[in-house]
């Protein structure tokens, strides 16, 4: 067994590190969205719930395929 005692010196400050700039680039970087993006969440608020009346009212009955049916044109006609 080995005892003893280890002595470290640092020169910055975590939060100097380049670990910890590269973690606030990302962030940065994730929280802003670009203006294709905003449109596209704006456009899927309105277009997923329509989409789904659209299919409710042409199934007439839904059947036992209804909610696979509704999956596929959802994924189809997705933005």
């Amino acid at each position: 067994m080995i005892s003893g005692y280890i002595s470290v010196r640092t020169t910055v400050l975590a939060k100097d590190t380049v670990v910890a700039r590269m973690s606030r680039l990302v962030e940065e970087a994730s929280s802003r969205k670009s203006q294709a993006q905003r449109f596209i969440d704006n456009f899927a608020k309105y277009y997923i719930p329509g989409m789904f009346h659209v299919h409710q009212l042409s199934s007439c009955g839904g059947g036992e395929n209804y909610f696979h049916q509704l999956l596929f044109s959802l994924s189809k006609f997705a933005p």
